[in-house]
C-alpha cells in the first residue's frame, strides 16, 4: 500500500488545541450559497482525505451552479498530507469559476500552496497571520530497500511542490530550494508573503 507523505510537523504540533484541529471532522468546513449569500469554503482543519473530499465537493457544486461567480476560500491550517494538498490544488485548477483565497491565523505547510493557488490579484492575507514553509517528511519503516524507494519518491514530490510554488508565487526555484534547504520551519510574516508573491495584498 502506498504511503501518503506529509509536510514536516512543526514544534507546536503537540499542543492540545492542534491535536483537536487535526481530529476535526468535515464540520470544520463551511459553505454557503443562495440569494445574497457568498460562496465560501473555510479550510480550518487538518488537510486530510476527509476534509479535502468535503472541500472538493463544495467546490464542484459551486462551479456547476455558476462558473462566473467567485468562490471565496479561507485557509487557516497547520497543514497535512501532500497527496490531499495536490488533490485540492488540481481541483482548483480544474474548475472554471475564479477562486479568491484568504489566509487567516496560520497558513502553514500544505496550506501555503493552496493559499497561493487562488486567482491572481485576489489572494489576501490577514495582517496578523503567519505563514510557515518547510520540506516534506515521511515516517518510513521496513528494509533499507523500502527507505531507498521512499526517498526517491520523497525527492520527486518535493520537486513537484517546488515547481508548483514557483508557478504560483514570485519566488524562483533557487529561492524556494534555499528556504526548504534549511530543513526546518521557515516562518514568514504577512508582508513577506506579499513580497514573495504568495498573496497579493493585506485584508
Amino acid at each position: 500500500m502506498g504511503r501518503s507523505f506529509e509536510l514536516c510537523e512543526h514544534e507546536e504540533s503537540n499542543d492540545a488545541h492542534i491535536s483537536a484541529q487535526n481530529n476535526a471532522q468535515p464540520s470544520a468546513l463551511y459553505a454557503e450559497d443562495g440569494a445574497g449569500a457568498e460562496r465560501i469554503i473555510t479550510l480550518a482543519c487538518d488537510i486530510n482525505e476527509l476534509s479535502i473530499a468535503t472541500a472538493m465537493t463544495h467546490l464542484m457544486l459551486f462551479a456547476q451552479q455558476s462558473s462566473a461567480l467567485p468562490v471565496h476560500m479561507i485557509v487557516n491550517t497547520y497543514g497535512g498530507s501532500t497527496d490531499e494538498m495536490f488533490a485540492l490544488y488540481d481541483m482548483m485548477k480544474l474548475v472554471k469559476c475564479p477562486i479568491y483565497t484568504v489566509g487567516l491565523g496560520k497558513i502553514m505547510s500544505a496550506g501555503v500552496l493552496l493559499l497561493s493557488a487562488g486567482e491572481k490579484g485576489h489572494r489576501r492575507i490577514g495582517s496578523n497571520a503567519r505563514v510557515m514553509m518547510h520540506p516534506i517528511s515521511s515516517l518510513t519503516r521496513g528494509t533499507v530497500f523500502n527507505h531507498d524507494n521512499e526517498l526517491t519518491e520523497m525527492k520527486r514530490i518535493q520537486k513537484q511542490m517546488e515547481a508548483c510554488l514557483t508557478k504560483e508565487t514570485s519566488l524562483s526555484k533557487k529561492q524556494i530550494k534555499k528556504l526548504m534547504a534549511k530543513n526546518s520551519d521557515t516562518y514568514i510574516t504577512a508582508n513577506e508573503a506579499i513580497e514573495y508573491g504568495i498573496v497579493d495584498s493585506l485584508i
